[in-house]
């Protein structure tokens, strides 16, 4: 996979800040992502994001891919993006759940 094909996300906490999933700056930032993945040609917005979960496609790849895209991220420590499926399909899963969330492209 190219780094220009991907959405790479920031979600380190800050110190001592608790907060809840799908606040107002979740869900902006939910839809920008997700506005992104729709610019993508290889990747697919499974549907419009619900509060701050997005969810999404790559075009071409299986569970396994996705197992190993999410295992890599997990790792690295750039994000947490999980393996999930759709109508039998799969796909991946991500939450925004810090409101200082940021991406780069």
């Amino acid at each position: 996979m190219r780094h220009d094909e991907v959405v790479v996300i920031d979600a380190e906490p800050p110190a001592g800040v608790h907060h809840l999933v799908g606040g107002r700056r979740e869900r902006s930032r939910a839809a920008e992502l997700a506005a992104e993945i729709e610019r993508r040609p290889k990747l697919k917005l499974v549907r419009k994001p619900e509060l701050s979960v997005v969810v999404f496609e790559r075009e071409g790849w299986e569970l396994g891919d996705y197992e190993r895209w999410s295992q890599h991220l997990l790792s690295t420590g750039t994000a947490l993006v999980v393996p999930s499926s759709h109508r039998g399909r799969p796909n991946a899963r991500f939450a925004i759940v810090n409101p200082l969330t940021t991406y780069e492209l």
